[in-house]
């Protein structure tokens, strides 16, 4: 997995057991409720505003009605997804901190001396506040993004059909960019993983040493072996920045891309009413926004 820049399924597996596969399941389903709720949401407006000109007062309060009970589905339903990937995430976290944990305290004392005092920090530290604050949420989002990516493009492809051709390529390319940002990136974060536990390690030597380094007279050479340290951290640190927006710069591009082929076909396109124009339109502003996320 580390040669390929990508987390094996074995750990994805294991990650959804600890969580339960029925709560996975659930979690699943509501994801793909929620896509089609906001969908349907979408393609109702368009289907309201085409007709509008025969509208009745009383089919207008019940179309009304109807697209605010979606928006409200909807906006439920994103609730519940993200109480759930919390609720089971939490558990998660703290099966694998009690699992860590164990280990560290039943470890040998040989190992505990050979192994720096930095990078137990760091998997106790960092290691730990992902898992509890950011890896699930992550999985929320994810879900729920790549849900509406597909879901609009088919969209998209039932209203104009022509934008397939155009899709196809592009589809090509993200790939392409996606397999070159994930190679990339799991090399710069193990940078940063292997520069942080001697950043801690330092940190904890230069502050409990500060008496002896400075009875010593040595507290210059220790500033500078302090201060060379940090650099390396940062200097991985500023590198996932910078891949991040080699993505977004190139992302964005594909965005525009797709917008202005969707301007395009409407424009020479005789058979795409007004309302159905508006809804394309939206959906590939909305693409550059999906494409950053997944």
């Amino acid at each position: 997995d580390a040669g390929q820049g990508i987390v094996g399924i074995s750990v994805l597996l294991n990650y959804a057991q600890i969580a339960g596969l029925v709560a996975c399941g659930c979690i699943l389903f509501a994801c793909l409720l929620l896509v089609t709720l906001e969908n349907s949401a979408s393609i109702w407006l368009e289907t309201w505003t085409s007709n509008f000109q025969n509208t009745t007062p009383e089919s207008a309060r019940r179309s009304l009605l109807i697209y605010v009970l979606l928006g409200i589905g909807a906006a439920f339903t994103g609730a519940m997804v993200t109480v759930q990937c919390a609720r089971h995430g939490i558990k998660v976290s703290s099966a694998l901190h009690n699992a860590s944990l164990n280990r560290i305290v039943a470890a040998t004392p040989a190992w505990l001396r050979n192994m720096p005092s930095g990078r137990l920090l760091n998997r106790l530290g960092a290691d730990v506040q992902v898992t509890d604050m950011t890896l699930w949420t992550s999985i929320a989002s994810l879900l729920v993004q790549i849900g509406r990516l597909f879901s609009r493009l088919v969209v998209m492809v039932f209203y104009l059909w022509p934008m397939l051709f155009v899709l196809m390529p592009l589809s090509i390319l993200y790939y392409y960019i996606q397999q070159l940002y994930t190679t990339s990136t799991s090399a710069i974060r193990r940078l940063q993983n292997v520069s942080r536990s001697p950043a801690y390690t330092a940190a904890q030597e230069t502050i409990s040493g500060a008496v002896v380094w400075r009875n010593l007279d040595v507290e210059e050479g220790r500033r500078s072996m302090f201060e060379s340290t940090m650099d390396r951290w940062g200097s991985a640190w500023w590198r996932g920045h910078l891949i991040n927006r080699w993505l977004g710069l190139r992302l964005e591009v594909m965005g525009s891309a797709v917008m202005g082929s969707c301007a395009m076909l409407i424009a020479t396109s005789n058979s795409v009413s007004p309302s159905v124009a508006g809804l394309i339109l939206s959906i590939g502003v909305s693409l550059t926004q999906l494409l950053n996320w997944t």
